[in-house]
């Protein structure tokens, strides 16, 4: 699957739960931004009657707090932000089977040292593909491996992941970032 492809599938199931959560943290910053500026107001008045230059004194710390909070409200949005595009990846992966897997599985292969594999996990779809790649070994099913697999040899001192999850978890600090453009542009 393509990047656009999947960054297009990505914004069709994640729009809306994009938006909100912005639109839900925009509104929680604006209004502690709004407690902030009255919270200033006030004081400013106060300050203003007993010393002009004490109004900078305070307003600084105030205006400080006002942004730390809000950056630490757009850390955590960004954060649940990233969290769901990554489960929703995560779901999506299932769809490369859809899409001549075969010849994805056997590019994994070829990717890992030709020697004597023991054992092998895969998907229990994958069951047929594991015995012909790797004949003898002993092949387990385990239904977390969404694609790919997870080999070892020579008593487990050799071990190796191949999975498209494990790939996606290398990926994702380069990924998210042009995901994050990609959804801004969007929304720009």
């Amino acid at each position: 699957m393509s990047l656009d492809a999947l960054i297009q599938d990505l914004r069709q199931k994640s729009g809306e739960r994009i938006k909100k959560i912005r639109q839900e943290a925009e509104a929680r910053a604006d209004e502690l931004r709004n407690q902030k500026k009255e919270e200033l107001r006030r004081r400013q008045a106060e300050v203003r009657e007993r010393l002009k230059d004490e109004s900078q004194k305070v307003m600084a710390p105030i205006l400080h707090e006002a942004e730390r909070t809000a950056l630490a409200i757009e850390d955590e949005v960004m954060g649940r932000l990233s969290n769901r595009l990554y489960a929703l990846i995560v779901d999506m992966l299932d769809q490369v089977r859809q899409q001549d897997y075969r010849a994805v599985f056997e590019g994994l292969v070829r990717e890992v040292p030709a020697i004597a594999w023991e054992q092998v996990e895969v998907n229990p779809e994958d069951q047929r593909l594991a015995e012909a790649f790797f004949p003898g070994a002993d092949i387990d099913l385990d239904p977390s491996v969404i694609g790919g697999f997870r080999a070892s040899a020579d008593g487990r001192r050799y071990r190796v992941i191949n999975t498209l999850q494990r790939r996606l978890e290398k990926g994702w600090p380069t990924l998210l970032p042009l995901l994050l453009q990609q959804i801004e542009m969007e929304r720009d």
